[in-house]
């Protein structure tokens, strides 16, 4: 009862007062501290009280932004809400007056411990950002800590407001102040309802939204920000009286134009002569596209490691990256792109979002949205995607933080856009066993991956080398491995193969002359990952895949099938995806083929109910069991 007072205290507080000014930093009420859990999310770790925004741009083009946040903290899973991270422009933007602190009650009094200058750090994040980390003190179950801070900016670019977070908020606000001269459009992203929008003047815009419930990561997205509730602001006109009309807006095709013809660019890739030899030398001989394609991206990628860094414009020549052998996602593909061109191909570059980075929004002319490059290459009116970064990945599969949506292609015909898609992830499980009376298995585990998974399986057994890449595949297992084999580790263009000799110990329950067994040793879908009934944004696979499994287990002398799991067949609408399950026992030996296809890389939320459903029947149809009795 105490909780609920308390929330109803605190909201009514919040909502009552919210017309003037919310509390003070410092100001926080008993009715605060005494609240232990969320009314409207009992599950909630923590809850933020209130978080609130305010942009002041002036005629000059200068940005101050002023945020102050509460947090109510209930239980050790709120304590990461201590630890906040920020990033920044390098130099267009600063952080001043940033002061935290942390609220307990001690012998019935609010004691506050303020953070000190050493729990704050700065650091590089990327080429085009730094981060600034800080920790608030002394945080303990049922402690409330509030942060506030002044963002200044020299560009005329308002920041986003985000309403939503991983836990639910009471109470959020954003108020504007943007001069008349100004035109930004807004675009409200997620499944929310603002509560409150005011405009007063010409100027003054306030926004609210309240009672926010927690944003509940789904299995298979991009980003949490592409889906959360918050407001973008993007620069589109500037008005000054007496002068022409500035427009930021600038339309894609002058926007390709300018990095056609810019120094680090556009001519750096048709520039380059140095390459002209090495293409030569690499492609003699050879007269199909495909072969020469090949031959370039096979130098590239073995020539120059990445190092990590994404980036649109390289920082170096191309020279400069060879000689030190390594370079970023710019210098690696704009590399390639110059060398295709020079042995006659058709070539460019595709700016792209990562995944991390949200999605791209084609209605808006910002080229500030995309923070990568990779190459498409046309051959016979095929246009094929290229990315050299990764050096576990064949040539057909994109690494998967490129596969985001659209790409534009930045192209001296004009700009265009292309889907960003990748060849499908293939696994395929090949199970020859033998089982005995006791229900112990026996014989060899082939596994073979392509695609996006042959890239992550080769990065996994190189981190971890093979001793303890067997041991992680043993994990959870009550397997003997006597032996491992494997093929293709290093050699992308390949499948990786791998091959185990084994014992398989409590898989099969043996019961005096009953043996029950389930026929999938290795990756059975056990449950269902899509668990919520809802979902309100779309299912992004990223690529097409396939999961494959083989499967014959001779039984022992003396005992005979009772009971055999039926055939199944499972699709998908409009060829989504397909699940084929047979088992037959011929003499003494049982043969499983179980196929699941997923065969798009988005489903819409409209979807979602059939998705889920198709696998709900998977995971029911892989629980059942094979019954065999002695004669």
């Amino acid at each position: 009862m105490r909780s609920f007072i308390g929330l109803l205290f605190v909201f009514l507080a919040f909502s009552g007062i919210a017309q003037k000014a919310l509390p003070k930093f410092g100001e926080v009420s008993m009715e605060e501290m005494k609240m232990d859990s969320y009314t409207l999310d009992s599950s909630a770790t923590a809850v933020i009280l209130f978080d609130k925004g305010e942009t002041v741009l002036s005629e000059d083009l200068n940005v101050s932004f002023k945020r102050h946040v509460r947090i109510k903290i209930f239980t050790k899973g709120g304590f990461e809400w201590a630890d906040h991270a920020m990033r920044i422009q390098h130099v267009s933007q600063s952080v001043s007056k940033l002061k935290g602190s942390t609220y307990n009650l001690e012998g019935g009094n609010i004691v506050e411990s303020k953070m000190i200058e050493t729990s704050i750090f700065k650091s590089k994040y990327n080429k085009y950002r730094d981060q600034i980390k800080f920790t608030l003190p002394n945080v303990k179950e049922g402690s409330i800590i509030e942060y506030s801070y002044v963002l200044r900016s020299t560009a005329s670019l308002l920041p986003d407001w985000q309403f939503q977070y991983t836990i639910p908020v009471v109470w959020s606000e954003y108020d504007t102040s943007i001069p008349t001269t100004f035109s930004f459009r807004k675009d409200m992203q997620g499944f929310l309802p603002i509560t409150k929008h005011e405009q007063k003047g010409d100027t003054f815009e306030h926004f609210v939204m309240a009672d926010v419930p927690a944003f509940k990561e789904e299995p298979f997205i991009t980003t949490p920000d592409d889906y959360v509730a918050k407001i973008h602001f993007y620069i589109s006109e500037l008005f000054i009286p007496g002068r022409p009309i500035i427009y930021f807006n600038e339309s894609w095709e002058k926007i390709v134009k300018e990095h056609i013809e810019s120094k680090e660019f556009g001519q750096q890739i048709k520039g380059s002569g140095f390459l002209n030899k090495t293409v030569d030398e690499l492609t003699a001989g050879m007269v199909e596209p495909e072969k020469k394609l090949q031959a370039i991206y096979d130098y590239v990628k073995a020539s120059v490691v990445w190092n990590g860094d994404t980036d649109r414009i390289p920082d170096h020549t191309f020279k400069k990256v060879l000689e030190d052998k390594k370079g970023s996602s710019s210098e690696i593909n704009l590399m390639l792109v110059s060398m295709l061109q020079k042995a006659g191909l058709s070539a460019d570059p595709v700016f792209l979002s990562t995944r991390d980075n949200g999605m791209v929004r084609s209605f808006t002319n910002q080229v500030d949205q995309f923070n990568d490059v990779i190459c498409v290459i046309k051959i016979k009116e095929k246009q094929i995607l290229v990315d050299a970064t990764d050096k576990d990945l064949p040539m057909s599969a994109l690494p998967q933080r490129c596969i985001n949506g659209s790409g534009l292609i930045v192209s001296e015909i004009g700009p265009d856009w292309i889907e960003i898609t990748s060849a499908r992830s293939r696994q395929v499980i090949t199970a020859e066993l033998k089982i005995d009376e006791a229900g112990e298995l026996t014989g060899q585990l082939t596994l073979s991956y392509d695609g996006i998974a042959g890239g992550v399986t080769r990065k996994s057994y190189k981190e971890l080398g093979e001793e303890k890449y067997v041991k992680a595949l043993l994990e959870g297992k009550t397997w003997e491995v006597d032996k491992s084999e494997f093929n293709n580790m290093t050699n992308p263009s390949q499948s990786v193969r791998e091959k185990h000799k084994l014992v398989i110990r409590d898989h099969a329950q043996a019961s005096g002359a009953v043996i029950y067994l389930n026929p999938f040793v290795m990756d059975r879908m056990e449950e269902n990952k899509f668990k919520s009934e809802k979902r309100l944004y779309p299912v992004d696979f990223a690529t097409p895949f396939e999961i494959l499994y083989l499967g014959k287990i001779s039984i022992p002398d003396g005992f005979v099938v009772e009971e055999l799991p039926k055939p199944k067949v499972l699709t998908l609408p409009g060829n989504g995806g397909k699940y084929v399950y047979n088992l037959s026992l011929i003499g003494n030996t049982l043969s499983i083929t179980s196929q699941f296809s997923i065969n798009r890389s988005l489903f819409t939320q409209n979807e979602y109910p059939v998705l889920r459903e198709f696998y709900n029947q998977v995971v029911a149809k892989q629980a059942e069991q094979i019954v065999l009795k002695k004669k």
